[in-house]
């Protein structure tokens, strides 16, 4: 309970009609020093029944600071259990006769049940308006057990017994509220664990708040993503019945804003209401009470950065339902839902990353590709009687390479070395390349530089596979007489000798200006002649391809 200074309990009734004014601090001091000489307490109250003051005998008999009773009501003070009703009743009579009202009642202070009697009487202005009522109280227990009464007086023992069972149950309601909110956070936070989808963990945990918890009604909402200071709801649970398309809560300094959840989400901290009814901050009252809301507590969604984001807010059915137990589990249920919010957002982000990586990737290889397509192109330009070869190459390449079973990122560096592995000849004069009929030693020769001048070309090229190491090797042969290193077996790269022979079976199946196309058929048995130049796994693999009638594309009319 929030103490206040004397000159803080200025308040109103609940009609809006003038209350006693506050009392001064040398009003206050002036009161104490007059009542400090009696043991009799005494109370002022405004028209709707608050505490404007209490004597010193009053507050130190129930253990209360005068700031923990100045604004508050018999209700929220709790003190006077069953007998608050029959007091009531007596104030508001006294205002309304102008008489004086007696009655008697038991209270449990600081040393123990005491009882008392107590006169209230009809407190007005200068000019004779009524502004409240006065109470004075006597201890009466000691007169009473002097007389053998308080024993004897059954009367008095109901009234003791009555007393103390009010006690426990607002103990026993307290800790049942409190186990509730305790199963709604362990039940929240199982949902954390699982949840895949933002919008179905605020949907769960609203459910588990409502269900489990025991409220009436509980709701989430984010700040409006158009910039403004509106709270947008987004999921709830419970005896809603339209109360959001009614009220209007909002982050802002406004009368929107000076709610609970609005001031909650603006000033990071929970914001608890005790009575719908009574609270003149509260501007969704009427919407509120007419569905049975009678108290609330509002609590920010707070991200990493310590930047409230949203708004979780739990409504119940009775008064003064919020205790600080409550509240905290609460508030560790709605630090839970913000983390879990927060982690799928980042989640979520992640993986939009993700995918724009690999979109750009793709778009990067398919670059890539057009690129190596490009430039065969122009390696084909200067060579016409090639036109097609580094394209077929590939397509051969990317077949004897699926067939044995390679992985995409094998058979994705057999197509880019094939579409690539002639672009050495681009250092070869145009009339060596176009000579037609056999050439002599030095422009076989000056050929042969090709494999070499292409690993050159391309070796500073950051190809995510050993493109230019493939070039270099892709006229070596298995038995070491290849060129232009003569390497041998192992010592050449697996995807270097399916290029290989993808080379030769289209070079044989092809036109060249030296010599006509020897033809499929011819390039099959080269290759099923010569175990000793070529890799028998790939050799299997473009046989069983010729003999399933694959090699079409290598088969027009003029190649057959």
């Amino acid at each position: 309970m929030r103490s206040r200074s004397d000159s803080e309990v200025a308040t109103r009734d609940t009609a809006g009609s003038p209350a006693i004014s506050s009392c001064s601090p040398e009003h206050a001091a002036l009161l104490d020093s007059i009542l400090s000489a009696t043991p009799d307490h005494m109370y002022l109250h405004d028209i709707g029944g608050r505490y404007l003051y209490a004597s010193p005998a009053a507050l130190e008999a129930l253990g209360f600071e005068l700031g923990d009773v100045v604004g508050k009501t018999s209700s929220e003070l709790g003190f006077l259990g069953d007998d608050e009703a029959e007091y009531d009743a007596k104030r508001r009579q006294a205002m309304q006769t102008g008489l004086s009202e007696h009655g008697t009642t038991a209270v449990y202070g600081t040393t123990g049940m005491r009882d008392y009697d107590y006169t209230v009487v009809a407190v007005r202005d200068v000019d004779g308006v009524l502004a409240g009522a006065a109470t004075t109280v006597r201890d009466v227990t000691d007169h009473i057990r002097s007389e053998g009464v308080l024993r004897d007086s059954q009367g008095t023992l109901e009234r003791r017994v009555r007393q103390r069972t009010a006690e426990l149950e607002r103990t026993n309601d307290e800790l049942v509220r409190t186990e509730r909110a305790l199963a709604a956070l362990s039940i929240s936070n199982r949902t954390l664990v699982r949840a895949t989808d933002e919008g179905q963990l605020i949907r769960d945990v609203c459910d588990a708040i409502v269900s489990v918890g025991g409220y009436r009604m509980a709701w989430v909402g984010m700040k409006a993503p158009d910039g403004s200071s509106r709270v947008v709801p987004v999921a709830s649970s419970g005896h809603e019945d339209g109360y959001l398309g009614e009220i209007l809560v909002t982050w802002d300094d406004s009368p929107t804003g000076n709610g609970p959840g609005g001031r909650a989400l603006r000033e990071s901290h929970p914001v608890v209401l005790r009575d719908t009814m009574t609270d003149a901050t509260f501007k969704s009252r009427e919407a509120a009470v007419s569905r049975g809301y009678r108290s609330l507590a509002a609590f920010p969604l707070v991200d990493r950065d310590s930047e409230p984001f949203g708004l979780l807010v739990v409504y119940s059915d009775v008064v003064n339902a919020f205790d600080a137990k409550e509240v905290g589990l609460l508030e560790e249920l709605s630090a839970d839902l913000a983390f879990g919010i927060g982690s799928l957002r980042a989640r979520e982000h992640h993986h939009r990353i993700e995918e724009d990586l690999v979109s750009s990737n793709a778009q990067l290889e398919q670059m890539v590709y057009e690129v190596a397509e490009a430039m065969g192109k122009i390696v084909e330009a200067r060579d016409p009687y090639t036109k097609g070869h580094e394209m077929r190459v590939a397509q051969l390449g990317e077949m004897i390479a699926q067939e044995m079973g390679c992985s995409p990122d094998e058979i994705a560096a057999v197509s880019m070395a094939s579409l690539l592995h002639d672009i050495g000849k681009l250092r070869i004069p145009t009339e060596i390349l176009t000579k037609p009929g056999r050439l002599s030693v030095s422009e076989s020769a000056l050929i042969k530089e090709h494999a070499q001048a292409g690993y050159e070309i391309l070796v500073d090229v950051s190809f995510p596979w050993p493109v230019a190491e493939i070039i270099l090797q892709h006229h070596e042969r298995m038995d070491g007489s290849g060129y232009p290193s003569g390497v041998r077996g192992d010592a050449i790269l697996p995807a270097a000798r399916i290029v290989a022979l993808s080379d030769v079976v289209e070079a044989m199946a092809s036109f060249r200006p030296y010599r006509p196309a020897v033809g499929i058929q011819a390039a099959i048995a080269e290759i099923k002649d010569h175990p000793e130049l070529y890799d028998a796994d790939v050799v299997t693999a473009c046989l069983r391809l010729y003999e399933d009638g694959r090699l079409d594309f290598l088969t027009t009319p003029e190649r057959r």
